[in-house]
């Protein structure tokens, strides 16, 4: 037989016939939904390698940044990061449909003291505080169609994706306020942060935002993200500086 599809909605009925013709059932047109994908666990160990086509239990990866970069999008596979300190110089760029699940935030703790920004991003710019960019954890979606994607108008915004992520079980530690910010989600829903601990991080601890579009009240229909839950997360000495109006969530 063929396999059904992941998290899709089949449709059946029951057709008896005999001699006579045929008679559909009644109770036609019954439905069922398949499960979404299990996908796969990535490992991520201080024992571990940086390199292609490791990642298994046995052979697992040495930071969850590059774990990030090799991970397949859209399979509901799962980074997971073994008991351990982890010193993290590289943004984690979460692609679609990838989850992150530490061992238990008392036991895993991603340290930082700030990571990489890409080219033709200036950390001295004014609206920086405004961006994804220099956040440890980062999963961001385009907001703007046009020239300039991070600034347009109205008719310009693109609606949120699903990015479909759980973020769970570790400790981001921004050593000593030398990382801007822990998780920043960007245009992006159904997304599930829980037992995050974050502490001594310079301006915002996590952002989840539909981007840069404050003042414009209301927001269009359907351009607003959906479905985010945090819960049992801590926020110590994660704040912004004097004068700012981030906060630590």
């Amino acid at each position: 037989g063929t396999s059904l599809a992941a998290n899709t909605t089949y449709f059946w009925r029951v057709v008896a016939t005999n001699s006579t013709g045929s008679t559909t059932a009644t109770n036609a047109g019954i439905s069922f939904t398949t499960s979404a994908t299990t996908g796969t666990y990535y490992y991520v160990s201080t024992s571990g390698t940086d390199a292609p086509g490791r990642g298994s239990q046995g052979s697992p990866f040495r930071t969850v940044a590059y774990a990030a970069s090799q991970v397949p999008a859209n399979q509901n596979n799962t980074i997971y990061i073994n008991a351990g300190t982890y010193n993290e110089t590289q943004p984690i760029i979460l692609p679609l449909g990838v989850n992150i699940e530490g061992a238990g935030k008392s036991q895993v703790t991603l340290r930082s003291s700030g990571v990489a920004l890409p080219q033709g991003v200036d950390g001295n710019e004014q609206d920086f505080k405004l961006w994804a960019e220099g956040s440890l954890i980062q999963a961001s979606s385009p907001i703007y169609t046009g020239s300039n994607p991070r600034y347009g108008s109205p008719s310009q915004m693109i609606g949120p994706v699903d990015g479909n992520h759980t973020i769970s079980g570790f400790t981001i530690d921004g050593n000593n306020k030398s990382l801007k910010a822990g998780v920043w989600i960007v245009n992006r829903n159904n997304i599930t942060m829980f037992n995050v601990d974050f502490k001594d991080i310079k301006q915002t601890g996590a952002v989840f935002t539909r981007g840069d579009m404050w003042y414009y009240e209301p927001l269009p229909e359907g351009k607003w993200m959906k479905n985010v839950k945090v819960f049992n997360c801590n926020f110590t000495n994660s704040g912004s500086n004097p004068g700012e109006q981030e906060g630590c969530l």
